[in-house]
């Protein structure tokens, strides 16, 4: 199918508008030049990622326009994907891999060589589910990697709004300083020993998943370079077209375990 030269335009331009320079969603995260678009996105791994980021700005739920972008990912991809030679002969079949989060690729990060997939008999299913292994596998690296930092770095912020909530209540009159010198006190044993709070939080990982996306999003936060391959996985496990999309968690470790 012959790329869409306007599709390009189209995309380009309203990636620019949600992610460039002035972006009115992150600025600066989209920069390349419009030549160096259209070579990146013979790269299926890149083109689900700009999937992802239109979704993001202008699908069902776009933060910066609802409803604009609403493609499936197959009929988007057959738009701009120019196949090779290789895959133009008839026992050839291109591998399309699904959409990841809805956020671009972050500028920092470092741009692997493109690499033009070669025919390999897959099903586009089988190519999915590739990306989505890849993605879990990443997720949970990373995770594991960073989630003792994390955890600390959570515990420590929660302390510090259970202090300032405490000395708001004395100021305003709704404590008595008994109350006050007594809760001050149980929170400061707290804070100089948080063994407990932390073993507290580790443990109800294996139950609770709100407290894995606080990790994940506390590395995000502290690390921008990790930011946007952490919720570009993140979405396309979440993602409403992927099936057995949860995450399971070890219930004997502080493991992150998907589930595929």
């Amino acid at each position: 199918m012959p790329v869409d030269n306007g599709a390009y335009q189209k995309y380009y331009g309203a990636l620019q508008q949600a992610y460039g320079q002035n972006g009115a969603l992150e600025k600066g995260a989209f920069t390349i030049g419009m030549d160096d678009f259209k070579r990146k996105m013979a790269d299926s791994s890149y083109a689900q990622k700009i999937y992802g980021a239109l979704s993001n700005a202008y699908g069902d739920s776009g933060k910066l326009e609802k409803g604009a972008f609403t493609l499936p990912f197959n009929d988007f991809y057959s738009k701009v994907s120019a196949p090779t030679k290789a895959q133009a002969q008839p026992a050839a079949k291109s591998i399309i891999d699904q959409s990841l989060f809805h956020i671009p690729k972050q500028a920092t990060e470092a741009t692997p060589s493109l690499v033009i997939p070669k025919p390999t008999g897959q099903t586009l299913e089988e190519a999915h589910a590739d990306q989505i292994q890849k993605a879990s596998n990443n997720l949970v690296q990373t995770f594991n990697a960073n989630k003792d930092k994390a955890i600390n770095k959570i515990i420590s912020t929660d302390f510090k709004q259970q202090q300032d909530h405490l000395n708001s209540s004395y100021q305003n009159g709704m404590i008595d300083e008994k109350a006050y010198n007594e809760r001050r006190k149980q929170l400061f044993n707290k804070i100089v020993n948080p063994a407990t709070e932390i073993g507290n939080f580790k443990q109800d990982l294996a139950t609770n998943q709100g407290k894995v996306r606080q990790i994940v999003h506390e590395i995000a936060k502290s690390d921008p370079e990790k930011a946007g391959q952490l919720k570009a996985d993140m979405y396309l496990l979440d993602s409403k077209t992927v099936h057995r999309k949860q995450l399971k968690y070890c219930k004997t470790q502080t493991t992150l375990s998907p589930v595929i």
